[in-house]
């Protein structure tokens, strides 16, 4: 809400980055398990602008029949980081000891700090309206404008009705409620997904290395899925089954994951689970933008 009705939602929305890197950071100077907890929320507090807005940020550039695929891809920077993050973490837990400061206390800095110089950059030259991008020609960024009025069927989708009522219309709405129940299913089944390091290392892979790097290729696919999917879903302009297919391999993948304990078999339910799971989840988020 705050996001469309600001002037510059670009600088809003890194502004936002550049806190949640800053509290991110702030996680090295942990003493106690109370501490971290209120950390945590503050984390998850900066962290909530983000996608919400970034998502807006999008429509302001892209028709409805474009948006899949460019949310796709915006997911996609996640995963790249999920898939090659792990094996950063591992460059930077050699630090340990380093100038009296633990191993995992500069996984914080180092990455909190490099968010936060990110976000400041991107600051700089993201557009924050099609009239600010400064790269078109005036007859390129009329035929983008006139494009999303036609899409739109308005000259400025925030005028249709004050935010205060299009609010109340939004929770009014059943439709916005299973949405958001299914959303929260999708995160708890995406949720061991957090645990790959953990779940690896049970498969007999003994080293760390090992473990982190195995957990690179499910992402990897995800990557290919979801930006397949995107585009599948843009060009034949559904998207109620592109959200209930990867959810049912979801369920056949969680299924193989506790059915065997064959490792070959349990691997493979690990690579299909960030693609179908995450998936669903971008697309039941759209979902809810197109509804």
């Amino acid at each position: 809400m705050i996001a469309s009705k600001i002037g510059k939602p670009g600088v809003y929305i890194c502004g936002w980055t550049a806190l949640w890197g800053m509290v991110s950071a702030c996680s090295a100077s942990v003493q106690s398990y109370p501490g971290l907890v209120v950390v945590r929320l503050c984390l998850g507090f900066t962290e909530a602008a983000f996608f919400p807005g970034a998502v807006f940020l999008l429509s302001c550039f892209y028709t409805k029949k474009q948006i899949a695929l460019r949310s796709a891809i915006l997911y996609s920077g996640s995963q790249l980081g999920n898939a090659f993050g792990g094996l950063l973490a591992l460059a930077i837990l050699s630090a340990d000891g380093r100038h009296g400061i633990a191993g995992w206390r500069w996984l914080f800095i180092i990455e909190g700090v490099l968010t936060v110089g990110c976000a400041l950059i991107f600051m700089t030259f993201i557009p924050n309206t099609p009239q600010s991008m400064k790269w078109l020609t005036p007859v390129e960024r009329d035929r983008l404008v006139y494009r999303l009025e036609a899409d739109r069927g308005t000259k400025d989708a925030t005028d249709e009705m004050p935010t205060g009522r299009a609010f109340k219309l939004a929770v009014t709405d059943p439709k916005v409620w299973l949405l958001c129940i299914t959303l929260t299913l999708a995160w708890v089944c995406a949720s061991v997904t957090n645990m790959f390091p953990i779940v690896v290392s049970q498969m007999g892979f003994s080293t760390r290395a090992e473990s982190l790097g195995l957990t690179a290729p499910p992402y990897v696919l995800c990557i290919i899925i979801i930006s397949l999917n995107g585009w599948h879903s843009d060009k034949t302009h559904e998207r109620t089954f592109h959200i209930v297919g990867p959810f049912i391999f979801c369920v056949i993948a969680n299924i193989l994951a506790v059915a065997t304990t064959n490792t070959a078999a349990r691997y493979v339910s690990m690579m299909l689970l960030p693609a179908v799971s995450l998936h669903g989840r971008l697309h039941g988020r759209l979902r809810g933008e197109q509804l």
